[in-house]
């Protein structure tokens, strides 16, 4: 296989378009047609989507200009209306999907009408903006409408002697919503500390400043006196930032899963917010599962991805976000309960997706695409599918070669192909093999000790005489391997290779042995 090349730096115009969902492009076309007539930049549009990653302008604009349709002196203004009009075809698309946008419309328009006395109609649209601005605890944005409203209050008197009460009445929310603001401010700076501390804790662990950081955190006095939290955006921030703290720790690990079982209860008491922020919501839906799979508390998952299937995307990246969590999710745990036959036809509507994205020049990224691929021939090798398993492991060795994501999977692959090629025995090629990956993770700084004790086990493996019994030499393998468990904790491969062990000291299936790790609590209630 061809390794992928580097590609082609887009220019923001391209990236524009192809970031489009098919509700936005026909959005666009719409607002274009209301215009009457075929329009330059209609053209360019056009050829630009077409032609997708494999765009060239020099060659677009000679192609436009020789059909007639874009004149070769009006290309680069043509290009800069192509850009307007695509911004504000989403600008208007967003006022109808997005409560900051409809905040923001009635206010300014609400504004707008009062400065030309308009009243009434004026006063109803800010009143409007008011209410969602408060209903949706835009906090920020509810003050800054008070204000206006508290300043044309006080040049017109509109209210007459009324004006005292109604003006303290604003000031009242006022005061209230700054105080909101400031809670959820402070909740949400806690949470960006748990989540650095989280993705530090492999390199800073024992680190002195790095263990007072985490101490300050975890006995912070808002995590303590909860009381304040009462805004649905200031109990979410306050839950995921006691949830990371948990997993940092890792002293009670199943508590993690417990505040993210009360985000889900929030988000369920708080129905409004599902539709103001589905973006977050899928996010957190994912979060959960993950909690989950590490705590093996598969109890209530189903209804979750259940809920997941449900969720109506906006956008084109919400679509590809969405498809790729559902995917993950649903994949992993399958694999993880046993249904390993669920998992296997699924593999087959992954592999499609990531073309059929591929194809439309958007995709999943390398990360993504890299995990899906690993996890995969994971299941394959579980399943003692190993043929199918050293070909997904060959596509990320051969197609992401290049790619600097995910170097701790795409360097496990070198010692799991190892792995396969003892199961298909051929030991006659494997010395050499195993001698030119070794030489590959040594060159790239990788050949660390999980990867060399493999390498050092399965050399022993290939000297015993045909006939043998290996069961001595498979424990002696587990015994070293299970010596190291706290320091190879968070090495990607471990658990496969353990879990392969097991599976020849006992003579059971590796999907039995995966299913039984996972059962610390059954998938349903």
């Amino acid at each position: 296989m061809v390794s992928n090349p580097k590609k082609k730096a887009r220019g923001p115009l391209l990236q524009l378009v192809q970031s489009l969902s098919k509700q936005e492009v026909r959005y666009f076309k719409l607002l274009a047609g209301l215009q009457g007539g075929s329009k330059q930049y209609e053209h360019l549009f056009e050829a630009m989507a077409k032609a997708g990653d494999g765009y060239n302008e020099k060659q677009a604009r000679a192609r436009l200009h020789s059909a007639g349709l874009v004149p070769e002196k009006n290309f680069p203004v043509v290009k800069f209306y192509l850009e307007q009009s695509l911004l504000r075809a989403l600008r208007l698309f967003e006022e109808g999907h997005s409560n900051d946008s409809k905040i923001h419309r009635l206010f300014e328009e609400g504004k707008l009408l009062l400065a030309r006395r308009i009243t009434d109609a004026g006063l109803k649209k800010l009143q409007q903006a008011r209410k969602l601005a408060r209903d949706f605890e835009r906090f920020a944005k509810l003050t800054e409408i008070l204000d206006h409203l508290l300043s044309y209050e006080g040049r017109s008197l509109h209210h007459g002697l009324k004006a005292i009460d109604y003006m303290d009445e604003l000031y009242a929310e006022k005061h209230w919503a700054i105080e909101q603001l400031k809670i959820e401010s402070h909740y949400h700076q806690l949470l960006h500390r748990a989540y650095v501390l989280l993705k530090t804790q492999n390199k800073n662990r024992g680190d002195k400043h790095y263990e007072n950081q985490l101490k300050q955190l975890s006995l912070h006095p808002a995590l303590a006196d909860t009381s304040q939290a009462t805004s649905f955006f200031s109990q979410l921030f306050l839950y995921h930032t006691k949830s990371l703290i948990c997993s940092i720790e890792n002293v009670h690990p199943e508590d993690a899963l417990e505040y993210y079982r009360k985000i889900m209860k929030l988000w369920a008491d708080y129905p409004i917010f599902k539709k103001d922020k589905p973006e977050h919501y899928n996010v957190y839906l994912s979060n959960y599962l993950g909690k989950a799979r590490e705590n093996r508390d598969y109890r209530g998952v189903e209804p979750i991805l259940q809920e997941m299937e449900n969720q109506k995307a906006r956008t084109l990246n919400e679509q590809i976000v969405q498809t790729r969590n559902l995917l993950y999710n649903k994949f992993l745990f399958y694999m993880n309960t046993g249904r390993s036959e669920e998992a296997l036809l699924l593999t087959n509507e992954i592999e499609a997706k990531v073309e059929e994205l591929k194809s439309r020049n958007t995709g999943f990224g390398d990360n993504w695409e890299i995990i899906f691929f690993y996890n995969i021939a994971i299941l394959f090798f579980h399943t003692e599918r190993f043929n199918e398993a050293l070909r997904m492991i060959q596509k990320i060795l051969d197609e992401y070669r290049n790619s600097p994501d995910r170097r701790d999977i795409h360097f496990f692959c070198w010692v799991l192909r190892q792995v396969i090629y003892y199961e298909l025995g051929l030991e006659d090629k494997l010395e050499n093999i195993q001698y030119y990956a070794e030489k590959k993770l040594d060159e790239n700084a990788r050949l660390f000790e999980f990867e060399e004790m493999v390498f050092f086990h399965l050399s022993k493996l290939l000297k015993i005489s045909p006939g043998s019994n290996p069961k001595k030499l498979f424990s002696k393998f587990l015994e070293d391997l299970e010596n190291k468990n706290e320091r190879y904790q968070l090495i990607v491969g471990r658990e496969e290779i353990l879990i392969w062990i097991k599976s020849k000291l006992t003579g059971r299936k590796m999907t039995e042995i995966v299913e039984e790790e996972n059962r610390v609590h059954p998938p349903n209630p």
